[in-house]
This record gives structure tokens, sequence and C-alpha cells, in this order.
């Protein structure tokens, strides 16, 4: 029997209630661990998550349920946690 490299860190987040409207694109779980693994790779803010989230997709779509087109851009990050991007002067 061939276990995912994951399944133990995602059942932890599959029952987490997604506080977004219902035309999402990601499972609220999927951004967590994605937010999760880039952090313990090294990924200090948003930008960094989502260079992570480029590099690895094909990875990551191995074991969570991402569409086949497009990723989550460095603004998921303001937008799921309610933090406002930071202004450029």
């Amino acid at each position: 029997m061939e276990a995912k490299p994951t399944g133990g860190v995602l059942s932890f987040f599959r029952d987490i209630p997604d506080p977004r409207s219902h035309n999402v694109r990601y499972h609220v779980s999927s951004l967590i661990v994605m937010a999760l693994l880039a952090v313990i790779c090294g990924a200090d803010d948003w930008a960094m998550v989502a260079q992570y989230v480029q590099g690895k997709a094909v990875w990551l779509r191995s074991f969570l349920d991402l569409p086949e087109e497009g990723l989550p851009s460095s603004r998921f990050g303001y937008r799921g946690t309610g933090c406002c991007a930071k202004k450029e002067n």
C-alpha cells in the first residue's frame, strides 16, 4: 500500500470552514497546506509562497485539489488573511 506524502498533514486541514464566498478557485485546506510547505522551505512572505507554489506545481497537484490552469498568486495570502498589501511609494 502506497501512502501519499502529506496524507496526515492534509487530514488536519480538511474540515476547516472556509469564510470566503462560494465562488472560490482553491479549497482553503489547499491554500493552508501550500503556505505551510512554503514556510517550512524558507518562504517568509506571500511573494515567496507564490514562487514556491509555482516551482512545485506538478508535485502539489499530485496530492492537492488544484485546477490544471492557474495557481495562486502572491495576492492570495493578503486576501485570505485579511491583510492589506504594502503600498509602493
